[in-house]
């Protein structure tokens, strides 16, 4: 198991992130296993406030609309990158960005 780049824990359970995000879409879910993701990189908490933006109007309408489903679509790509840099094993990465 490797470690998140600039998480103070020395190691990131790999797998428990990767069921808690998996049983988050399972519970439809989705932008919360987002913005659960983004929470494990210290340096994306603008990317965690813009989730919790989509989640807010998420709630808001009662469902994702395809206006805030453009725009999470678009932090989708954020968070993307995001992750690539922070996890040093590929393998994880994928299983981890698999989850969603």
């Amino acid at each position: 198991m490797r470690a998140l780049s600039g998480i103070q824990e020395a190691k990131l359970d790999i797998p428990s992130i990767v069921a808690k995000a998996a049983k988050m879409t399972d519970h439809n879910d989705h932008t919360g296993a987002r913005l659960y993701l983004a929470s494990l990189v210290p340096s994306a908490k603008k990317l965690m406030k813009a989730y919790e933006g989509v989640q807010a109007l998420q709630d808001f309408h009662g469902s994702l609309t395809s206006a805030v489903g453009k725009a999470r679509d678009e932090l989708d790509e954020k968070l993307h990158d995001v992750l690539y840099s922070a996890i040093d094993d590929k393998e994880n990465f994928e299983a981890v960005w698999g989850a969603l």
